[in-house]
C-alpha cells in the first residue's frame, strides 16, 4: 500500500518550513486540471487509462512471444515454398490470454509486415452452426482483399477458376466473401440439388476452399488464418482445416488455433485430429501457456498502476491479487476493475497515484471469486441495460444490434419501460458497455463480447430455471418479426434458439420439426453433418411417437436424410437403426428410395460388393423394374441382351442421343440410380452382370429419356463396343454422346465419372500416351464436384495406360507413391491396390526393396504380390487378381522366364473377361500371344508345338482386327509378335525385319519398355543364330533402353548374358 503521509512533499514533513503560496496554488492547479479532464471524457474512461488495462505488456510471456514471431519470420522467408502449411496451436484454460499472446506475438508483427491476419471465433452457443468461425475469418479475408492493391486481379482469377454455381455456394457456405467471389449484392440462384449432400458435399467444399485460398494467397505477401476457441468447432470446420493444413498448393499460409484444453478431453475430435498429425509425422508447433506466477502478476499490477520501477510498492496487492485469480490473467485484470467499482482502488490526483488499503481490500472482496463479481457488476446495471445484454448473451460472441433491439423491442412492449425506440436503447446501451469494457464495435456496428467470460456472466443474469425459455422465446420472436430473406440468413441459428423448449401444440411441435428439417438440409449442403444431425433428431422427436401416422413424408425424409449424415460421419449403426426404421413401414416404395441409396452407397463403400449388388437389385425389382439375378451371366445371356440394345439403339449418332427428351418419370429415374451405383460393384465383383447393367441403362434411356445416369450407361456400353466386341467406331460414337450431354448442368455431377471411363475408350483409337492427362482433368473435375469416389477411379484408371506408355521408372514410381497417399487422404484406400500392384512391379524393375520417399507410408508385406492376392480374395475383387496377374506375366516376360511365364499363364487362363475394355486387356492379349510364341519355339512335341502356335496366332488375329479398327497402339506390338512367328516358322529375312520394325515403332512412339523388349528378344534371336555381332549390338541397345527406361534390375542380367555371349 503507498501510505499517503509518507508520499507527502518533503516541506510538508515535521520540522520542515511552511510551503510557500506558489507551490500550493501549483498543487491546486494540478488537481484542478485533473478534475476538469475526468469530467471532459468521463471518470471512467480517465481512471481506467491511468490502470492501463489495455495494450499491456504480456507478462511471462516472452519465451511464447519470441517462438510465435520466429515462425512469422520463417513465413517470410520460406512463404512461397511448395512445404505444407505451418500450423501452431495454443492451448491453455479460459482467460490465461491465448488470444491475447497470438494477437500480440503474430497478428501486431503480421501487419507491421504487410503480411494479412484474419480471424474468427467460435462460440459455445452457436455450437449448432457449421463453419461459423471459418466463414467469419473468410469475411473478414474478403473485406482485407477487396481492398488491396490487386483486388482487380484478384476477383479476375477467382472468377476464372470458378463457375457461377461454385460462387454461389461458396458464398451459401460463407457469408460475408459475395465481393471477393464477384457476385452482385442480393443475387442469389439456386444451386443444383445434385451438387449437395453426402460424401460429395465435403470433399467439394474442402476442395473449393482450398482453391480460393490458394488464388487469393498467390496474390499476398501471407496470410495467418487464426480460429480461435477450437474447443466448440464442428466436425466440417476440424476435418476442413486438416484438410487445408495436408495442402502443399496454398503459398504463404499460417494455420493457427486456440483451445481450452480443460474442455477437450482424449476422445474430443480436436484431439483425435491433434494425434493422427503425429502418427503422420507432421510437424505442429504446440503452446501451452498456463497461469501467470507471483512475479508475473506483481510485474503486471505494477504496470497497470503505473508503478514498474518500484514494484515492492504493490507486493501486498500483488499477493492478494494472485490468491484471489490464481494468476489467471483476465481475472487479474477483471479483479483490478472490480476494486476500482467498489473504489476500494482509488487514483488520488494530489498524490499523482493510486491508493488502497490492503486490509479493506481483503475483507471486502474475500467473499465473492470473480466471475461472482462479474455477475454482481451486471447487475448493477438498469433493467434495460441488463435485458439487451442478456438477449445478446444468448445470440452468440458476436451479433447485430438490429437483432437485438428486435427481440428487444419485442420484451419492452410487455413491460412497463416507457422508453419504446429499441434501437436508441440499444446504442446507448451499446455505448456504454464500451466503455465499461464489457463488449467492443467493430467498424460495420456489429458488437462483440469482450471475452466469453462476460458473455458466460450475462448468460448468467437469466435465471437457470427460465433460460430455455428465454432463448426459445427470442426465436419465436426472430420468426416472426424477420422478413423471408434475413430469417432464411440465420435459419440455423433461430431454429437453434427453437428448440430450447418444447412447442405445447401438436402444431406448432409439427412447424418446428418442418423447421428442423430445413436447417438439417441445410447444414448438410453445407457439409457440416454432425450439426445435420442435431436438427433431424430434433425435428424426430419433435413429431412423437405418432409421427409415421401424422406426417409420413417428413418423418421419412428426417430419418432417411438423418442415415445420410450418419453415413458420412462412420456412424453407421446409427445409419442401420435408421434405415431399417424406414424400410420396415409399410409406405410406398419410392419413400424408401434415400434410405436404399445411403445403404448401397455404404456397402460400396465398404468393399461389400455382393451385398450391394443384391439390394440394388432388389430395389429395382420393388419398383416393378427389370432386373437380373445376381449370379454369373452365360455368353449367350450376355449376347442377347447386346443384340437386343443395339437393335433400339439402331443407327443413332451422338447428336441423336444427346438431342433424346430428359427422364422425366421418377420411377425410371430411381431405377436408374441403382443401375449407376450397380456399375462399379459389378465391374468389381459380377463381370459378367456388368454389362447386362450398361445394357439395361442403355435401353431405358432410349425408351423414356435421358438424364445423369445415362452417361454412366453411355460410357460403360462405349468400352464394351470397344473392348468387348470390337466396335471401336461405334464406341467413340458414345463417348462423343457423352461429352454432348455433359454440356448440360444437370449433368456435371458425372463429369470426373464420365472423364476416366471416356479415356478407357479413347485409348482405343488414340495414343495412349495422348490419354494420360485427360485423366488428371477428370480427377480435378471430380474434387471440384465432390465426386471422390469418380476422381479416385480416374487415379486408378490412369495407372495401368501411365505404367504401359513408356513412362520412366523413377519419375512412375514417384507419382504412383503420390497417388498412394493421395487416395489414403481421400479415404478411398480400397482403390489403392491396383496402385501397388504396379507400384510393386516398378520396384522390383528397379531393384528399389523399400520406399524411395520418406512420406510413402507402407510395410514391406504389403508390398508384395501375395498380400494383393490376399485382399483380392478376402474382398471377391477379381479385377484385381486379374491386374496382378498380368503384372507378374508381364515380369516374367521382361526377365525373359519364358518356363515360368508358360506355367504362370495356365493358371490364370483367360483374364480379359475380368478386365473388359482396359487397356489391361490389350497388354494381356500380347503378352498371352508372346509367351505361346516362346512356349513352341521350346515345345519337344509337334502337336504341342502347333497347339501353342494356334493359340499365339489366336490372339495375335485379335490384336490384329483391333489395328484394322484404329488401335494405333498396338502397331509395335504386332511387329513383334510377326517377327516371333517367323523365326518359329524359320523364315529370318522377314523375322529380322520385323524385329527392326518392332524396334523403331516403339521408339517413335515413345513405348521404351517395349524397344528394350524388342531388342532383347533380338538379342536371343541372333544368339540362337550364333551371330555375335548383332547379339552384342542388340544387348547394347537393350542395356540403353532399360537404362533410359530406369529397370536396373534388367540392365544387371543384361549385362550378364553379354558376357556369356562374348566368353
Amino acid at each position: 500500500m503507498i501510505d499517503e503521509k509518507r508520499a507527502l512533499p518533503a516541506n510538508k514533513a515535521k520540522g520542515a518550513a511552511p510551503a510557500h503560496a506558489s507551490n500550493v496554488r501549483e498543487l491546486s492547479d494540478k488537481v484542478v486540471k485533473a478534475a476538469e479532464s475526468a469530467r471532459g471524457v468521463g471518470r471512467s474512461a480517465t481512471s481506467l487509462a491511468q490502470l492501463k488495462l489495455s495494450h499491456m505488456r504480456l507478462h511471462g510471456r516472452e519465451d511464447d512471444l519470441k517462438l510465435l514471431r520466429a515462425k512469422l519470420g520463417g513465413l517470410a522467408t520460406n512463404g512461397g515454398s511448395t512445404a505444407l502449411p505451418e500450423s501452431i496451436l495454443v492451448s491453455g484454460v479460459s482467460g490465461v490470454g491465448k488470444t491475447a499472446l497470438i494477437s500480440r506475438g503474430l497478428r501486431e508483427p503480421a501487419q507491421k509486415m504487410g503480411m494479412t491476419f484474419v480471424s474468427g471465433k467460435f462460440d459455445v452457443n452457436q455450437a449448432a452452426l457449421p463453419l461459423s468461425a471459418f466463414a467469419e475469418a473468410m469475411a473478414s479475408l474478403a473485406k482485407h482483399v477487396t481492398g488491396h492493391e490487386n483486388f482487380a486481379e484478384i476477383q479476375a482469377d477467382v472468377g476464372q477458376i470458378f463457375a457461377e454455381e461454385d460462387r454461389m455456394w461458396l458464398s451459401g457456405a460463407m457469408p460475408g466473401s459475395d465481393e471477393l467471389l464477384g457476385i452482385e449484392r442480393g443475387k442469389r440462384v439456386s444451386v443444383s440439388s445434385h451438387l449437395s449432400g453426402g460424401k460429395e458435399a465435403v470433399s467439394r467444399q474442402q476442395y473449393a476452399i482450398k482453391r480460393l485460398l490458394k488464388t487469393v494467397c498467390t496474390h499476398l505477401n501471407g496470410l495467418l488464418l487464426f480460429i480461435d476457441d477450437l474447443q466448440w468447432a464442428d466436425i466440417a470446420t476440424l476435418d476442413l482445416l486438416n484438410s487445408i493444413s495436408l495442402d502443399d498448393s496454398i503459398p504463404s499460409l499460417l494455420l493457427v488455433g486456440a483451445y481450452r484444453e480443460d474442455e477437450v478431453s482424449d476422445s474430443h475430435p480436436l484431439a483425435l485430429r491433434i494425434r493422427e498429425k503425429k502418427e503422420m509425422g507432421i510437424e505442429l508447433t504446440t503452446i501451452r501457456i498456463g497461469n501467470l506466477s507471483a512475479d508475473n502478476v506483481k510485474s503486471l499490477v505494477a504496470e497497470a498502476l503505473g508503478v514498474e520501477g518500484d514494484e515492492d510498492k504493490v507486493d501486498a496487492l500483488a499477493t492478494t491479487v494472485h490468491k484471489k485469480t490464481e494468476g489467471n490473467a483476465f481475472f487479474v485484470l477483471m479483479f483490478l476493475r472490480s476494486l476500482y467499482d467498489e473504489q476500494l482502488l482509488q487514483y488520488n490526483f494530489g498524490l499523482e497515484s493510486w491508493v488502497w488499503d490492503d486490509a479493506t481490500v481483503k475483507s471486502r472482496l474475500m467473499a465473492d471469486n470473480v466471475a461472482t463479481m462479474m455477475v454482481n457488476k451486471l447487475k448493477r446495471l438498469k433493467a434495460t441495460s441488463q435485458s439487451i445484454i442478456k438477449i445478446a448473451s444468448c445470440l452468440g460472441a458476436s451479433f447485430s444490434p438490429a437483432i437485438v433491439a428486435t427481440v428487444q423491442d419485442s420484451l419492452a412492449a410487455t413491460s412497463d419501460d416507457d422508453e419504446t425506440d429499441s434501437i436508441s436503447v440499444v446504442s446507448r446501451s451499446s455505448k456504454e458497455f464500451e466503455d465499461e469494457g464489457l463488449w467492443e464495435i467493430g467498424e460495420d456496428g456489429s458488437c462483440h463480447f469482450s471475452h466469453d467470460k462476460v458473455q458466460s456472466a450475462a448468460f448468467d443474469l437469466i435465471p437457470s430455471e427460465e433460460r430455455d425459455s428465454f432463448r426459445s422465446h427470442i426465436g419465436d420472436v426472430l420468426t416472426k418479426k424477420l422478413d423471408p430473406q434475413s430469417l432464411d440468413g440465420m435459419l440455423l441459428e433461430v431454429v437453434s434458439l427453437r428448440n430450447c423448449s418444447v412447442p405445447s401444440t401438436a402444431d406448432e411441435r409439427k412447424a418446428l420439426a418442418g423447421l428442423n428439417l430445413k436447417a438439417g438440409l441445410r447444414a448438410s449442403s453445407n457439409a457440416a453433418f454432425d450439426t445435420a444431425v442435431v436438427y433431424f433428431r430434433a425435428g424426430r422427436e419433435l413429431l412423437g411417437v405418432n409421427a409415421w401416422d401424422d406426417d409420413t413424408n417428413t418423418m421419412v425424409t428426417l430419418c432417411s436424410e438423418e442415415a445420410n449424415a450418419c453415413f458420412v460421419l462412420g456412424d453407421l449403426d446409427q445409419m442401420d437403426s435408421l434405415i431399417d426404421e424406414v424400410l420396415s413401414k409399410d409406405i410406398p416404395i419410392k419413400l424408401k428410395f434415400k434410405a436404399n441409396e445411403t445403404k448401397i452407397l455404404a456397402l460400396n463403400a465398404a468393399g461389400k460388393w455382393h451385398e450391394s449388388i443384391e439390394m440394388a437389385l432388389g430395389f429395382r425389382r420393388q419398383l416393378g423394374l427389370p432386373a437380373p439375378k445376381n449370379k454369373p451371366a452365360s455368353t449367350v445371356t450376355v449376347l442377347a441382351a447386346f443384340f437386343k440394345t443395339n437393335r433400339a439403339l439402331g443407327s443413332r449418332t451422338a447428336e441423336d442421343i444427346a438431342s433424346l427428351p430428359p427422364l422425366g418419370d421418377e420411377r425410371i429415374m430411381m431405377g436408374q440410380r441403382m443401375l449407376e451405383l450397380l456399375c462399379p460393384s459389378t465391374y468389381f465383383a459380377q463381370q459378367t452382370i456388368y454389362p447386362l447393367v450398361s445394357f439395361l441403362l442403355m435401353r431405358a434411356s432410349l425408351k423414356y429419356g435421358v438424364n445423369a445416369s445415362t452417361i454412366d450407361g453411355l460410357t460403360s456400353f462405349g468400352a464394351l463396343l470397344c473392348g468387348a466386341f470390337g466396335r471401336l467406331q461405334r464406341g467413340h460414337e458414345m463417348a462423343k454422346a457423352v461429352e454432348l450431354l455433359l454440356e448440360n448442368p444437370e449433368n456435371r455431377r458425372m463429369e470426373s465419372r464420365a472423364c476416366f471411363v471416356n479415356q478407357v475408350i479413347f485409348a482405343w483409337t488414340s495414343p495412349l500416351q495422348s490419354t494420360l492427362a485427360p485423366f488428371l482433368t477428370g480427377y480435378q473435375a471430380g474434387l471440384e464436384i465432390g465426386d471422390i469416389e469418380s476422381a479416385g477411379f480416374c487415379l486408378y484408371f490412369r495407372t495401368g495406360p501411365l505404367f504401359y506408355a513408356g513412362r520412366g521408372l523413377e519419375g512412375l514410381e514417384q507419382e504412383l507413391e503420390a497417388n498412394v497417399s493421395v487416395l489414403r487422404k481421400l479415404n478411398l484406400s480400397g482403390m489403392t491396390h491396383v496402385l501397388l500392384v504396379y507400384l510393386i512391379a516398378v520396384k522390383k524393375l528397379r531393384g528399389s526393396g523399400g520406399p524411395a520417399r520418406p512420406s510413402f507410408r507402407c510395410s514391406d508385406e504389403e508390398m508384395t504380390f501375395r498380400a494383393i492376392y490376399k485382399v483380392a480374395d478376402e474382398t471377391g475383387k477379381t479385377t484385381l487378381r486379374a491386374t496382378a496377374n498380368i503384372a507378374e506375366l508381364e515380369l516374367l516376360a521382361i526377365a525373359q522366364e519364358w518356363e515360368a511365364a508358360s506355367s504362370f499363364l495356365a493358371e490364370c487362363g483367360d483374364l480379359r473377361p475380368l478386365i473388359p475394355g482396359t487397356i489391361q486387356g490389350v497388354r494381356f492379349t500380347f503378352i498371352e500371344s508372346l509367351i505361346y510364341f516362346k512356349a513352341s519355339q521350346t515345345a519337344t512335341g509337334w502337336l504341342q508345338k502347333r497347339k501353342l502356335k494356334r493359340k499365339a496366332c489366336k490372339s495375335m488375329a485379335l490384336m490384329s482386327s483391333w489395328l484394322k479398327k484404329g488401335n494405333v497402339n498396338v502397331l509395335h506390338s504386332l511387329h513383334l509378335l510377326a517377327a516371333e512367328r517367323h523365326a518359329l516358322e524359320g523364315n529370318a529375312t522377314k523375322a529380322e525385319e520385323k524385329y527392326k520394325s518392332a524396334i523403331a515403332v516403339s521408339s517413335q512412339n515413345g513405348f521404351l519398355q517395349d524397344r528394350a523388349l524388342a531388342h532383347n528378344l533380338a538379342r536371343a534371336y541372333y544368339a540362337a543364330k550364333g551371330d555375335d555381332y548383332w547379339t552384342n549390338y542388340h544387348l547394347e541397345c537393350a542395356e540403353k533402353s532399360y537404362s533410359d527406361w530406369g529397370a536396373r534390375v534388367k540392365l544387371g542380367k543384361a549385362t550378364q548374358r553379354r558376357t556369356d555371349a562374348t566368353v
